[in-house]
């Protein structure tokens, strides 16, 4: 009975399997059609170190950089050419220059703190502009008219950053970008949209200039307010590219502070944007580390929106900085294999059923636990496959009635239930089978159950929403770490629960530990232990990593291009490999425990690569790729060395000894 259960279980998890499979290879094709990097050069950077900006943009589009950001004009920033100046209340009654009398005449009336601010204008459509804005915005404010007739003062006494008030873009700037041929990508705070005067000034504005990328601002104190239903009416109309913002020292949280009413009009037509905040001094290497950062996050995180500004290094000029910064665009946008570097992006429809899919999921998830629950448990309880078939109904509606919210935790249940039957399975196949048929068996199993472990979660974690890091897999620690320790449990009831009870247990581990020298068994312990946390606090969202590793990542990714992963190629397949090789061999069955204790951090490792949302499918099958082609020729070096300690040197040591 017990074999037919497991027969129709794996039945069942086949099927599932297959219907998320189209989940999967819709994500794929989704992926591989729509390969485009943007970069851009940033125009106010250029400004600021003094640069032709013509002749630099010239420049950096031969090398690249096709696209130009440009940051908004506002009453705190804008201060040229007579057409806004700002100064404080305070300096009013300092000069006693003509304006300032006029000023102080014309708001005589209007009560004013010492520290708050007037905007003098003199352009009349600024002045326009700026009433209109004013009278939407504040509650306190004034604008009057000075002797001339032309030049309005506007004063208010509360201005916050998240409160600052744009006032347009340089159309000098929008003119050279046109002109050089390149794409404007502008900077939008998201409490622009709030305005009701938005919707045709926003319409108006992106179809008279060459803007083909609007970026929302990383800052949380944007997204308040609700779009207003004529801006949402206006947003269905446009045909430019949402930017979701990430700067570099945000880089290991992945999350833009979403702007949710804009992101649910424009998700489909969204990408996720890198900026280098931090202007540091480039590496010994010249320019190579902000180039790897960009490489790094354009195909390791699926960003495609690729922000650049000038290398500040102290040592050397501002034209050697700028030649740098030219050579690191060309190397970048030429080591992008696969990508095409345009200045807008192709639509494409991104077909998901994500209901089906999570309806597939929790059933999968559900099958796999079963299937450990048999194996682990050997007996099971009354009644259980009738519990478990009604929890499989249970999991259909609620996945119908919940799916947004249950994807992401069906993909971290079949992570955890996938490394669970594996590991039971891999101890049970090793005590009760023989030979070459065990590899067969073991080496089947593991590959089956991750095969289906990886497409589901993939699929699962296929919705847009996941696509662009605006939902999230959770879970990162507890499923890299729970495996572990049900690992111990599972070889526990494998080898040993029918001569050791579990009362007994305790005392005989620790009649174990006697027998082994303490000098070495401590030192081994801390060493473990030290790994362990390393291991978990490095994994997830942290940038805790030694420098020494870091430097390993970037030369791999040189040579790899898409690096392998430390713990899948260095210590599990490995582990692994030695688990199969004393499998075979009359080897003590505590190291076959322990080897398949260090075999599951190559199975959680393989399954986590899904998890990156932010990384394309394509990206991580290569990675799993390269991990195993490094994994078998260290696990062939290791175990080229366990045969030479077992066959060569301990004969001739025990040879010695007699």
């Amino acid at each position: 009975m017990k074999k037919e259960r497991i027969w129709i279980a794996g039945l069942v998890a086949v099927v599932m399997t297959l219907i998320l499979l189209t989940g999967f290879t819709q994500r794929i094709v989704y992926e591989t059609g729509s390969r485009n990097i943007f970069v851009s050069a940033d125009m106010t950077n250029l400004k600021q170190q003094g640069k032709n900006t013509q002749e630099a943009l010239g420049i950096l589009q031969d090398a690249g950089a096709d696209v130009v950001t440009l940051e908004p004009l506002t009453i705190k920033s804008l201060n040229q050419d007579g057409r806004l100046e700002l100064i404080t209340y305070s300096s009013l009654f300092i000069n006693e220059d003509d304006i300032s009398r006029q000023i102080r005449e014309a708001l005589g009336d209007y009560p004013m703190k010492s520290d708050n601010l007037v905007a003098v204008v003199r352009d009349s459509s600024l002045r326009e502009f700026m009433s209109l804005e004013l009278s939407y915005r504040y509650t306190d404010y004034t604008n009057r008219f000075l002797e001339d007739g032309e030049t309005m003062v506007f004063a208010f006494q509360s201005l916050t950053h998240h409160n600052d008030l744009i006032v347009g873009y340089d159309y000098l700037d929008l003119a050279l970008v046109e002109s050089v041929g390149m794409k404007a990508a502008v900077f939008y705070p998201s409490y622009t949209f709030e305005n009701p005067i938005y919707p045709k000034y926003f319409n108006e504005f992106v179809n008279s200039n060459s803007v083909s990328f609007v970026i929302l601002r990383n800052n949380p104190h944007d997204n308040k307010q609700p779009l207003s239903d004529e801006m949402k009416a206006t947003l269905r109309t446009m045909d430019f590219t949402l930017v979701l913002w990430e700067n570099e020292n945000q880089i290991g949280n992945e999350h833009p502070y979403l702007y949710d009413d804009f992101f649910s009009v424009m998700k489909y037509n969204t990408v996720r944007g890198f900026h280098m905040d931090k202007l540091v001094p480039h590496d010994q290497s010249l320019y190579r580390y902000r180039y790897y950062q960009w490489f790094n996050s354009a195909i390791e995180r699926n960003t495609t929106f690729i922000h650049t500004n000038l290398l500040e290094n102290p040592d050397v000029d501002l034209e050697t900085n700028f030649n740098l910064t030219a050579k690191a665009i060309s190397d970048f946008t030429s080591s992008m294999r696969g990508y095409e570097v345009t200045s807008s992006r192709e639509k494409m429809p991104y077909p998901y059923s994500q209901n089906t899919m999570v309806m597939a999921g929790g059933i999968l998830a559900l099958t796999f636990l079963y299937l450990y629950l048999l194996f682990f448990l050997r007996k099971t309880p009354v009644y259980f496959t009738e519990s478990y078939f009604g929890l499989m109904i249970v999991s259909v509606i609620a996945s119908y009635a919940f799916s947004e919210y249950l994807a992401a935790f069906y993909a971290l249940a079949i992570m955890l239930f996938a490394c669970f039957l594996l590991t039971v399975l891999i101890y049970y196949l090793d005590k009760h089978m023989n030979g070459k048929t065990k590899l067969f068996f073991i080496l089947g199993a593991t590959f089956g159950i991750l095969l289906c472990a990886i497409i589901s979660i993939a699929a699962l974690l296929g919705g847009i929403e996941f696509y662009t890091s605006t939902a999230f897999f959770y879970g990162v620690k507890i499923s890299l770490l729970l495996p572990i320790l049900v690992t111990i449990c599972n070889a526990y009831m494998i080898y040993h629960r029918d001569n050791i009870s579990l009362k007994e247990l305790p005392k005989a581990m620790w009649s174990w530990m006697k027998q082994v020298n303490k000098w070495i068994l401590i030192p081994i312990g801390v060493v473990i232990l030290l790994g362990l946390v390393y291991y978990l606090i490095r994994s997830g969202k942290s940038n805790l990593i030694l420098p020494m590793e870091d430097s390993f990542r970037k030369w791999l990714t040189d040579v790899f291009y898409i690096r392998p992963r430390f713990k899948e190629f260095l210590f599990g397949y490995p582990a692994f490999a030695l688990f199969l090789y004393f499998g075979v061999t009359n080897v003590k069955t505590e190291w076959k425990i322990l080897c398949g204790i260090f075999a599951t951090v190559l199975f959680t490792s393989l399954l986590n690569t899904f998890c990156h949302t932010f990384t394309a499918v394509t990206v991580s099958l290569l990675r799993v790729v390269n991990g195993l082609l490094c994994g078998i020729l260290v696990s062939a070096v290791l175990i080229g060395i366990v045969m030479l300690i077992r066959h060569v040197i301990l004969p001739k040591l025990q040879k010695k000894t007699e």
